[in-house]
C-alpha cells in the first residue's frame, strides 16, 4: 500500500507540473489573442477612416461637404442639398466657359 501512496504522490506532482505549464501557455495565448484583437480594431479604424476620406473627396468633387450631408439628414432637407450641388456645378461651368472665352479673345 505504501508503494501506491508513493505512486499517487508522483502522479500528483506530475499533474501539478503539467497544469502549471498549461496555465503558462494559456497566459501566452491570451496575450497573443489580445494583441490580435487590438490589431483588428486598429485596422478596422484605419479602413473606416479611409472610406470616410474617400467619401469626403467624392463629395468635395461635387461641391459639397460631409457636414452638408449631415445637415441635410438632420433637417430632412435633401432638396436644398441638391440645389447646392447644382449651383456648384453651374458656377463651375460658368468659370470654365468664362476662362475659355477670355482665351479666345
Amino acid at each position: 500500500m505504501r508503494k501506491t501512496s508513493e505512486s499517487l504522490s508522483i502522479l500528483l506532482v506530475k499533474e501539478r507540473e503539467k497544469l502549471e505549464k498549461l496555465l503558462e501557455k494559456r497566459k501566452s495565448v491570451e496575450a497573443m489573442i489580445k494583441v490580435t484583437k487590438d490589431n483588428i480594431a486598429r485596422y478596422e479604424q484605419m479602413a473606416n477612416a479611409q472610406r470616410f476620406d474617400n467619401l469626403a473627396d467624392a463629395l468635395d468633387a461635387q461641391g459639397i461637404s460631409v457636414e452638408d450631408i449631415f445637415v441635410a439628414i438632420r433637417n430632412g432637407d435633401f432638396l436644398s442639398l441638391q440645389e447646392k450641388m447644382e449651383a456648384e456645378r453651374a458656377s463651375g461651368d460658368e468659370s470654365t466657359h468664362g476662362a475659355q472665352s477670355e482665351n479666345n479673345t
